[in-house]
C-alpha cells in the first residue's frame, strides 16, 4: 500500500512541475502581435475624391479611404500587393492605383467600399502611376514595355494599349488635363529633362526644366498652372509653373518635406498634398497649411 501510496504522490508531484513550467513558460512567452494606432505617413500619396468628401492614401503598402475632413481610415486592399499611388475615377466609384501582387507591378482598380480588385494591365513590365481621363474612359499611366519608361493610355472599354511617347529617356508621372486634351509628365532626357506637356497631333512641349528632380505634376482645375514636386540640394518642395511662359515659384517652405506625388484639389485656388508626414490641406498664395488629421 505504501508503494501505492509513493507511486501516486510522485505522478502527482510530476504533475504540479509540469503546470508550473507551463505556465512560467506561457507568462514569459513573447507577444507575437501588437496594436498600432497610426497617425503619420511616410512617402504616402493622397488623391481627394470627386465630390471632395474622400480622401484615398497609401499607407504601408496598402490603400485607405478615410473623411475629407478627417478621420479613422478603412482599407480597401489587403497587405500583401505593395499598393501605391492611388487615383479616383471621375464617377468617385474606384480606386486605381499600381501594385506588385503578380510579382510585377501592374495598373488594377477596386471599389470605394473595398472588394476584389481588377487587374487592368498584365506582362512581364512594370507599370505604374495611373491617372483618369476626364471622361473616365482611358487611363495614363508609365511602363517600361518600349523598352524604357514611357507614357502608355489604356482604353478602357476595349484594353487597347496606346504608346504615347517613344524618346530614349525614362518618361513618367502622366497626368490628364482637367480638359482631358493634354497630358502633363515627366522625363529625364538627357538633352533636356523637366516637365513636359502633350497635346494630340502637336509636338511635346517643355513647360519647366527645372534643375531639380522633378515627379507628381497636376493641373490646377483651369488648366493654367502644374504643380509639381522638386527635389533638389536644398529642400524636397512644392512647385508651380505656368503653363503659356514657364514662369515657375516655389510654393513650400525649406523646413518642409514635400512627398513626391501628384497633389489635388478641393476647389480652383485649394488644393491636397502630403508631406512631413502629414495630408495637408493649402490655398494658392498662403504661407500656412491644415492639417487633416488621420488615423487607422
Amino acid at each position: 500500500m505504501q508503494t501505492i501510496y509513493s507511486f501516486f504522490s510522485s505522478i502527482i508531484a510530476i504533475s504540479f512541475v509540469l503546470v508550473s513550467l507551463l505556465k512560467s513558460a506561457s507568462q514569459a512567452a513573447p507577444i507575437d502581435s501588437l496594436r498600432v494606432t497610426v497617425t503619420e505617413g511616410t512617402n504616402m500619396a493622397a488623391d481627394l475624391s470627386p465630390d471632395k468628401k474622400s480622401i484615398a492614401i497609401d499607407l504601408q503598402g496598402t490603400i485607405w479611404v478615410l473623411p475629407a475632413s478627417g478621420g479613422t481610415a478603412h482599407p480597401i486592399t489587403d497587405p500583401l500587393g505593395d499598393c501605391r499611388q492611388p487615383s479616383w475615377s471621375p464617377d468617385g466609384k474606384q480606386i486605381a492605383f499600381h501594385a506588385f501582387w503578380d510579382g510585377r507591378y501592374h495598373i488594377w482598380a477596386v471599389s470605394k467600399e473595398g472588394g476584389k480588385p481588377k487587374q487592368l494591365t498584365t506582362g512581364i513590365y512594370d507599370d505604374r502611376e495611373p491617372h483618369w481621363s476626364p471622361d473616365g474612359k482611358q487611363l495614363v499611366f508609365a511602363s517600361d514595355r518600349g523598352g524604357n519608361y514611357d507614357i502608355w493610355q489604356l482604353t478602357l472599354a476595349d484594353g487597347k494599349l496606346t504608346q504615347l511617347t517613344q524618346n530614349p529617356g525614362n518618361d513618367f508621372s502622366p497626368t490628364f488635363s482637367p480638359d482631358g486634351k493634354q497630358i502633363a509628365f515627366v522625363s529625364d532626357r538627357t538633352d533636356a529633362p523637366g516637365m513636359y506637356v502633350l497635346s494630340v497631333g502637336q509636338p511635346e512641349k517643355l513647360v519647366s526644366s527645372s534643375k531639380g528632380k522633378l515627379v507628381g505634376p497636376s493641373w490646377q482645375p483651369d488648366g493654367s498652372h502644374l504643380f509639381y514636386n522638386v527635389l533638389n540640394n536644398s529642400q524636397s518642395g512644392l512647385e508651380m509653373v505656368t503653363v503659356t511662359d514657364s514662369k515657375a515659384q516655389m510654393l513650400t517652405e525649406v523646413s518642409e518635406d514635400v512627398f513626391p506625388f501628384r497633389a489635388s484639389w478641393f476647389s480652383a485656388d485649394e488644393y491636397l498634398y502630403t508631406s512631413s508626414g502629414s495630408i495637408k490641406r493649402r490655398k494658392v498664395g498662403s504661407s500656412t497649411a491644415q492639417i487633416i488629421l488621420f488615423r487607422r
